[in-house]
C-alpha cells in the first residue's frame, strides 16, 4: 500500500494521463501467409484474377499456369502466355478479354468454322 501527500497526488494524475496518450494501442499481428514463396504484399494491379503471385525482377505475375505481363507496345493490356511464351490471349485492365473472340478479331471467322460468311 503506498501513501500519497496531497500535491503528488495532483503529479501523478498528470502523468497518468500523459502515459494515456502516449501509450499506442496495440495493434493486431500480420496473419501470417498460406504460401511462403512469393506471398504477395498489399493490392494487386487492376484486371488480374485473384490469386495472382507476382514473379521477381519485373517478369509479370503467375496466375495457374500462365504468365499475365503488361503489354510493352501498347501498355493499355496484359499479355498472357503459357510456360513456353505463346501467347493465349489479351485482357484488358478490366477483366474483360480482348484477343482472341474480342474487337481485334471481328473480321476472321472464329477457329474450325465452317462455311463461313460474313
Amino acid at each position: 500500500m503506498q501513501v500519497y501527500a496531497a500535491g503528488n497526488d495532483v503529479k501523478l494524475r498528470q502523468q497518468a494521463a500523459s502515459n494515456s496518450r502516449t501509450e499506442k494501442p496495440a495493434e493486431p499481428e500480420p496473419e501470417p501467409s498460406a504460401s511462403g514463396a512469393g506471398a504477395r504484399k498489399g493490392k494487386l494491379p487492376p484486371g488480374l484474377p485473384p490469386g495472382a503471385v507476382k514473379l521477381r525482377g519485373g517478369q509479370g505475375y503467375r496466375v495457374g499456369k500462365y504468365t499475365w505481363k503488361v503489354d510493352k507496345l501498347h501498355k493499355d493490356h496484359w499479355d498472357v502466355t503459357d510456360k513456353k511464351g505463346r501467347k493465349k490471349e489479351e485482357v484488358d485492365f478490366r477483366g474483360r478479354r480482348i484477343w482472341p473472340r474480342g474487337p481485334k478479331n471481328k473480321d476472321k471467322p472464329p477457329s474450325g468454322a465452317k462455311n463461313y460468311e460474313n
